[in-house]
């Protein structure tokens, strides 16, 4: 008999359902080859799926990092406090840096 697989696999459930399943040594081999083709393509979808995605996520991880990095400086208090040591020119670390590292974190580059 020349049945596709899901056919024979319709005849087990009909055969199981009904109360007779009526295995030959050659339906269980059967079903042991269906478990590993299965097994394999799920190795398979995890290959073409789950990679990239993960690839995509650690891209994802260090940009947000790199803008972490902006944002903690633009937040940092003391960033903002004048230094007095030299009244002349005063210094305050955010006049100095007019947004650069905002520009560069947003432009995906990591200040040295």
């Amino acid at each position: 008999m020349n049945e596709t697989n899901a056919e024979r696999l319709e005849r087990f459930k009909s055969n199981w359902q009904g109360g007779s399943p009526n295995l030959q040594p050659a339906d269980v081999d059967w079903f042991i080859e269906q478990a590993e083709r299965a097994q394999e393509l799920e190795k398979e979808l995890y290959k073409t799926k789950a990679l990239p995605m993960l690839m995509e996520l650690e891209k994802r991880k260090y940009e947000n990092n790199r803008l972490r990095e902006a944002l903690e400086f633009y937040a940092k208090e003391e960033n903002y406090n004048v230094n007095t040591t030299n009244q002349w020119e005063p210094l305050i670390l955010i006049n100095q840096d007019h947004g650069e590292k905002a520009r560069q974190a947003l432009e995906g580059k990591r200040d040295g």
